[in-house]
């Protein structure tokens, strides 16, 4: 019987050294020569190349590349691995019960369990010998392994013809010395090819075609991952912003619009009324495809009786990181009617205490208010912030744009002196003009900038402006936001784009 996938979870994350055939005691499943198994001949070269710490690092990139799920903690792909490789290691054993690390073993952990396996015994006739054969039947391949030598270690064949019948082999046969005598037999060579043919239900042409195709997968393809990537059924909205913390850390605050239309309901019959349920999952990994930071959240949003729902729902996450170059992963997953969507982005996060002068991303957002009476998903300083992930606005409406400055250095009184200039220029060309107001006011038309000075008791200040929409034509727009320190004459530059819609 297969032994339990979870005693893996007991196993030492680091690979064991391989051992050869025939060694004493039992294989341990995080041995070398089982994951090399699934790589390249130039993968394969380059990893036994590397010293012990190199190894571990291409293991994790190896697996973190074919993860199906990025953001989740799992990989179901390197788990899918492990499973196929204690299989191997309980299946393929010779008559002394010892673990044979064959040509079988080896397909079975590169492209898992065949649909079919039949079985064709040996045949010693006069001068020739026909070894004991297994016929796997992968969808649209055959293989087949023969055990040329009575060792019970299979090799890869064609299938095809007898072998010169050895004094060796003949005196094996004669007196069963270290093979099972099941795989002998008096059945027919041809006969027996046959039978194993019409199981498969092919005739002699398709199964040769079907073996040169195994025989190809043998050559050229290191392993089949069955665990395709989540489907994206959703068409998901992000926004990804780069924050400052107050220690030497960084918030990257990310926000998913989703689309509400497509979402299933859960009806509560007794209670008269339906709930959206998605569950929204975070994962940030390094260079090395570690998790450095990972968010798994539940939302759920009630439809009252003869209501409809809103058009898409914004859920919030915020992961805390070192400085350093990240890949961001979020998935969506509908828990009421199924389905989900996923997205993935390469993020930079600045190493915001490094006394650099620097504006952080821009957060667009529906509303950014300093009143302690408003509500917002988001709270920065004095701010409470709903950002509009898809930074899609409909004329009228107006822009809330977020931003932070750092890094300003003091004069010898101890002040902080800034200047910021915002401009916004229309990538149609057409005419417009803006009206900005908030913490930072100014009048704005096409191809200016406001100058607005700034006086703080901090090196680092928050920021925020409203931009009056009802002047501007349909199409996208660029905002650029600089500022210019006026004790150092140091300057930062911050942009972002928006939409406009009638």
């Amino acid at each position: 019987m297969i032994r339990s996938f979870f005693l893996l979870l007991l196993f030492a994350a680091c690979a064991v050294p391989a051992r050869g055939q025939g060694e004493s005691g039992e294989p341990h499943p995080r041995e070398d020569r089982f994951f090399v198994a699934v790589l390249s001949a130039e993968e394969r070269a380059a990893y036994e190349s590397f010293d012990d710490d190199r190894k571990a690092a291409f293991r994790r990139k190896h697996w973190g590349r074919l993860d199906p799920t990025p953001a989740s903690e799992e990989n179901e792909r390197e788990m899918e691995h492990q499973r196929r490789v204690v299989e191997a290691i309980d299946r393929f054993r010779d008559r002394s019960g010892r673990f044979v690390w064959d040509d079988r073993a080896k397909a079975w952990i590169r492209f898992g369990s065949p649909a079919r396996i039949e079985f064709l015994r040996g045949a010693l006739e006069g001068d020739s010998f026909l070894p004991p054969r297994e016929v796997w039947q992968y969808e649209g391949a055959l293989f087949w392994f023969e055990d040329r030598d009575l060792s019970s270690a299979y090799r890869l064949g064609e299938g095809e013809g007898a072998l010169p019948a050895t004094a060796d082999i003949r005196r094996r046969v004669e007196t069963g010395e270290g093979f099972a005598w099941d795989v002998m037999g008096e059945e027919d060579p041809e006969a027996a090819r046959g039978r194993v043919l019409a199981a498969f239900s092919l005739d002699s042409k398709e199964a040769a075609l079907r073996t040169r195709t195994g025989l190809g997968w043998w050559e050229r393809v290191p392993e089949r991952n069955e665990h395709a990537s989540f489907p994206s059924e959703l068409v998901l909205e992000s926004s990804v912003s780069v924050l400052a913390r107050p220690d030497s850390l960084a918030c990257i605050l990310v926000g998913v619009g989703i689309p509400a239309g497509p979402l299933g309901r859960a009806r509560e019959v007794d209670a008269g009324k339906a709930t959206i349920r998605i569950e929204l999952r975070t994962a940030v990994r390094d260079s090395g495809y570690s998790v450095a930071a990972s968010g798994r959240k539940e939302i759920v949003r009630e439809i009252a009786p003869g209501k409809e729902p809103p058009l898409r729902l914004v859920a919030i996450d915020s992961l805390v990181v070192e400085p350093g170059t990240y890949r961001l992963a979020v998935a969506v997953e509908d828990l009421a009617g199924g389905g989900g969507g996923i997205f993935e982005t390469d993020i930079e996060v600045p190493d915001f205490k490094d006394g650099s002068m620097r504006i952080s991303d821009l957060l667009f957002a529906e509303k950014a208010a300093t009143d302690f009476r408003e509500k917002g998903s988001v709270r920065r300083g004095d701010y409470k912030i709903d950002p509009r992930p898809d930074r899609t606005f409909r004329k009228g409406e107006r822009v809330h744009v977020y931003f932070e400055l750092h890094g300003v250095k003091p004069d010898r009184d101890g002040r902080f002196y800034t200047e910021i200039a915002f401009s916004l220029s229309s990538e149609n060309g057409a005419p417009f003009s803006a009206r900005f107001g908030g913490t930072e006011k100014g009048r704005l038309s096409e191809g200016s900038a406001a100058e607005i000075g700034s006086v703080s008791r901090a090196s680092s200040s928050v920021h925020a402006i409203a931009i009056e929409t009802s002047g501007l034509s349909p199409g996208a727009y660029a905002l650029v936001i600089e500022a210019r320190d006026l004790s150092s004459g140091r300057e930062a530059r911050g942009a972002g784009r928006f939409i406009m819609q009638e």
